[in-house]
Formats: structure tokens, C-alpha cells, sequence
């Protein structure tokens, strides 16, 4: 249970979004993207917003759930993120087995050698799309951890040491069931690639700090100082999940060596692209910028792009504030206004993210034509506008 406290200084009043691969965006939301994944999930026949739900209303999950009640006046950040799981519908949050499913449906059957019916194939990809879904909640809830010497207000530090304790139950709970998933798909393949994506989101948390308003000072040399770390990082907090899962749903129906890789590729562009837009809108008023995302603003794709060039750690430096005890605070508003006085560097942002939907598209093409194909190029384009 320890190694959670040490992964971050975390406070109470944080809100974060749902996820690195956020769906919501910092100044309003993205209808374009709604309306492409409303549209999405009609071909695949229901909602994905239920796909974890399985596990979060089991008797065992049920049981622990009771004991949230006891947080309602601590405003424990587990409390944020359990309603947004649970009530969070207009954005859309379990998009991550929407692409899955619609990358298993786009691609069908296509090793003719296989033992098993379409009907089964789809199931054991849909199984997979619930796993990647509880492994994304599992880790969610872990994020939900507060570190107790660093409480603000008057809040109890029993009452959020008893919250700290549900997150990393809570947390561990859906991570169990991710693997009896995944073990009952029986394909070796399958697992080594998800556990790939569960050692990767482990390490971004450890390597990455989460709030704005404490860092520790070491954490700042371990920040993405260019675009190729920026990408680095993105893969591990997100992409490394959604690509995995994408070619893990081919492995369960195909051989073909040049789907796998297509549908590897297509979600790993897919993230950076989705992430690169998500940055950018971030700087469009220091408010969004202001909001507590999973990760702090320093991570930020025109944060990185000027630190590229101006220095690295040094330039990154000017910016934060010395707390004492080798925890650091960011001034954020001074990098809000370096950033919006350099538009070049969110107009890079923006290239980026339209270079990466380009590419996505293309690794769309070995595809055969069908409305699950015709959805993925809808949800591309969504992230550009």
C-alpha cells in the first residue's frame, strides 16, 4: 500500500479529468466528438459506457462502495472520480473499448483457418474492450490517493487515510478482474500485451508529477524536454493501452501481420492526436489552464515544444517556485502568458495533432470498407475541430 504514496503529492481539492486521453476538454466540449461517438456506439449496439459496469455493481465491489458515503464530507478525490465513472455520460469517458470494438468489427474475420464462429470472435473481443475499460478505471481510482501531510483545509486525516485505503482496494479490486479477463481469453499473446500497458501507465505515474501545486523538484528532470519525450510520455500514460488492446483484439481473430500492425498504429496516432488537441485547448484561457488534469501543465505538448527550444530543465525552471522540503509550485499564470505570447507554439500544437489524424487515416486504409471504418474516420476527424 505504500508504494501508492509514494507515486505523487496529491490534494484533496484536486479535481482531475477523467484521463490523459481526455474526452472533455478544458474550455467547453468538443460536439463534433460527441456526436461521432454517439454515432459509434449505435453500430456497435450499446452503450460502452457500461462495459465496466459488470465489475463496479459485482457484490464484492458493492461492499466497498457503501463505505464512500463516509468520504461525502472530505471532498476526497475518490468521490470525484466515482461519479464521474458512474454519471458521467455526456462525456462519453469509456471511449478507450468504443475504438476496440469498432476496430474488431471494421477489420471482421479474416484467418479462415480459425475454430471459431464470428459470434465467438466478437465476444472475446468485446471481453477485451471491458478489460481495457477496467484497467483504465483501476487506475483511475489508484489516482484517487491523497498524500495525508499535505491535506488542506479543515478535513481529517483519518477520514482521508480511510479514503486512501478504498482507492487502493477499489483500485486493485478492477485490476483483478482485468486479469481473470484476460486469462479467460486464453491467448498468451493477449496478455503479454496487456500487461505491457499495466507495467507503462504504472511507470508514467511514478516518473510524472500530477499537480500544479506541489511538485517534487526531482521529478521536474524526468519532464518531456522535446517532442520525441512528449510522445514517449503520451505512450505511456495513454497510448500504450489503446494500441496494445487495438492489436490484441486482431490477434484474437487474424494472423495477418499487416492488420495487427495497422491497428496498432491507428490508436497509438489516434492518442497523440487526441492529446496534442487537448494541450493546445488548455492554453485558451488560464482557467483551462488552471484545471487539474492527470498530469501538471509542465507535460503540456507547447510547454515541451518551448522548452525544446529554449534549454530544457533550465527554461522549465523559471517557472516554479521553491516551496521548501524539495517540493516545488508552479506559476501558473506566468506560463499561460509565455505560452500565449509565442503562437507558434500552439500553432505547432495544432499541426501536430492534424499530422497525427493523417497518419491514423492511413494505417485505416487496409481496412475493408464498412460503417465500423467509416465511424473510426469520423471520430479522426472529430479531434480537428
Amino acid at each position: 500500500m505504500n508504494s501508492f504514496f509514494k507515486l505523487g503529492r496529491r490534494l484533496t481539492n484536486c479535481s482531475r479529468e477523467i484521463s490523459v486521453f481526455s474526452t472533455s476538454q478544458p474550455n467547453g466540449t468538443n460536439h463534433a466528438w460527441h456526436k461521432a461517438v454517439s454515432e459509434a456506439e449505435k453500430i456497435v449496439g450499446f452503450p460502452t459506457s457500461f462495459l465496466s459496469l459488470r465489475a463496479l455493481l459485482s457484490d464484492e465491489f458493492g461492499g466497498l462502495a457503501l463505505h464512500l458515503r463516509k468520504l461525502i464530507s472530505t471532498k476526497h478525490p475518490l468521490l470525484n472520480t466515482a461519479r464521474g465513472i458512474m454519471f458521467d455520460s455526456k462525456n462519453y469517458l469509456q471511449t478507450r473499448g468504443l475504438v476496440v470494438l469498432l476496430i474488431s468489427k471494421a477489420a471482421g474475420i479474416t484467418d479462415i483457418e480459425s475454430d471459431f464462429t464470428s459470434t465467438e470472435i466478437y465476444e472475446k473481443q468485446r471481453a477485451l474492450a471491458e478489460v481495457t475499460e477496467l484497467i483504465h478505471v483501476a487506475f483511475l481510482v489508484h489516482r484517487g490517493i491523497v498524500d495525508v501531510n499535505q491535506i488542506v483545509g479543515n478535513v481529517s486525516k483519518t477520514d482521508i487515510d480511510f479514503g486512501n485505503k478504498l482507492a487502493v482496494l477499489g483500485g486493485d479490486f478492477l485490476l483483478a478482474n482485468a486479469c481473470t479477463g484476460l486469462a479467460k481469453l486464453q491467448n498468451t499473446q493477449v496478455v503479454d500485451l496487456m500487461s505491457t500497458s499495466i507495467k507503462d501507465i504504472s511507470s508514467s505515474l511514478v516518473i510524472l508529477p500530477e499537480s500544479d501545486s506541489v511538485c517534487d523538484v526531482e521529478m521536474l528532470s524526468g519532464l518531456p524536454m522535446n517532442e520525441n519525450s512528449w510522445k514517449e510520455t503520451v505512450h505511456l500514460s495513454a497510448g500504450s493501452l489503446l494500441s496494445n488492446a487495438c492489436r490484441s483484439a486482431m490477434l484474437l481473430a487474424s494472423s495477418d501481420v499487416k492488420l495487427l500492425e495497422s491497428a496498432e498504429k491507428f490508436a497509438h496516432h489516434l492518442v497523440l492526436a487526441q492529446q496534442a488537441r487537448h494541450d493546445s485547448l488548455r492554453f485558451d484561457t488560464l482557467e483551462a489552464l488552471e484545471q487539474k488534469p492527470n498530469f501538471c501543465c509542465l507535460c503540456s505538448l507547447p510547454v515541451v515544444l518551448l522548452a525544446e527550444q529554449n534549454g530544457g530543465l533550465e527554461w522549465i525552471k523559471k517557472f516554479t517556485i521553491d516551496e521548501g522540503l524539495k517540493n516545488v509550485k508552479i506559476d501558473v499564470e506566468k506560463l499561460f502568458h509565455t505560452v500565449k505570447n509565442d503562437p507558434n507554439a500552439l500553432q505547432q500544437s495544432h499541426k501536430l495533432c492534424a499530422n497525427h489524424v493523417d497518419k491514423a487515416l492511413n494505417y485505416l486504409h487496409v481496412f475493408p470498407q464498412s460503417e465500423s471504418k467509416d465511424a473510426l474516420v469520423n471520430i479522426l476527424f472529430s479531434v480537428k475541430e
